[in-house]
């Protein structure tokens, strides 16, 4: 299956484009099941949001992972580091008991600004 480049800005909905190709948004593509889980849920994925999880997947690249969690304030995103691929998509309020297996990373992002300690 090949990836079609999103000519849209980031900031307009991730799964607007075909349903029958991923999209790629700066170097990270959303597979079909992800896109589907963001529709069915109404989820978003802000540009903000997309920067972030872009950076994350480079650090974790860099890191040699595989396969990682990357848990923000309201998602949690299951990633192909190789693939640079976003598997599936969770909101936080359904991960009660949810068991995650076949990853090596997790990465846990934050929206806010930092604040010293």
């Amino acid at each position: 299956m090949r990836a079609e480049p999103c000519a849209r800005s980031s900031s307009e909905d991730l799964y607007s484009r075909s349903r029958r190709h991923p999209v790629v948004t700066n170097e990270l593509v959303f597979s079909r099941h992800a896109n589907q889980r963001l529709r069915d849920r109404h989820l978003r994925v802000s540009a903000t949001l997309m920067e972030q999880l872009v950076t994350a997947v480079d650090s974790l690249a860099r890191k040699g992972s595989r396969s990682a969690l990357i848990m923000t304030e309201q998602l949690a995103l299951l990633v192909s580091v190789n693939n640079r691929t976003v598997i599936t998509v969770i909101a936080n309020e359904q991960l009660k008991q949810q068991l995650f297996t076949d990853i090596d990373s997790a990465l846990f992002l934050s929206l806010q600004p930092e604040q010293g300690v």
